[in-house]
């Protein structure tokens, strides 16, 4: 079901005034993340804005390091993935937790940044999960001059700027 366009407009208003950019860089890895936390940035990013396009599915190392729910699962058995206790990151952000949310944190200023700005090659060219980066992007855009759409897959992208 499509929530009608005043809708998703206020959704979009309501994302930003709980997650401004200018507040991003001040953002704490327990607000970006945290097992069964409701208000974390990455589900506003995954739930509260699915009308705005969804990025749901899939692991939970596309947003760079993730809150674990299940200690008992051992993320770390995959490839360039390191885990503890309490987080699992993509090792090339950091060894430890501080230092990959660290990294993670600043991708995704830059990727806001760039849209903010309009600089979408930019975008391409950091290193996140494109959907998370697509997904920041459009919420981070200029809305007075919009040039992101709310389509984050690759596939789908290409679809709707190609045709059938």
């Amino acid at each position: 079901m499509h929530e009608p366009i005043e809708q998703r407009e206020a959704l979009w208003d309501e994302f930003l005034q709980r997650w401004p950019l200018e507040h991003l860089a001040a953002m704490t890895l327990e607000t970006y993340n945290q097992a069964g936390a409701d208000d974390s940035f990455c589900r506003w990013l995954e739930k509260h804005t699915e009308y705005l396009g969804s990025i749901w599915g899939g692991s939970s190392l596309k947003f760079g390091i993730y809150s674990r729910a299940n200690s008992k699962k051992d993320p770390s058995s995959q490839n360039g993935v390191t885990s503890n206790e309490r987080y699992a990151w993509y090792t090339r952000y950091g060894q430890s937790e501080e230092e990959a949310f660290t990294r993670v944190r600043g991708l995704i200023v830059s990727a806001a940044q760039a849209a903010r700005e309009g600089r979408l090659d930019d975008i391409e060219a950091i290193d996140l999960w494109p959907i998370v980066k697509r997904k920041i992007a459009f919420l981070y855009q200029d809305r007075q001059q919009p040039t992101v759409l709310p389509i984050y897959l690759r596939k789908y992208l290409a679809a709707a700027i190609d045709g059938p």
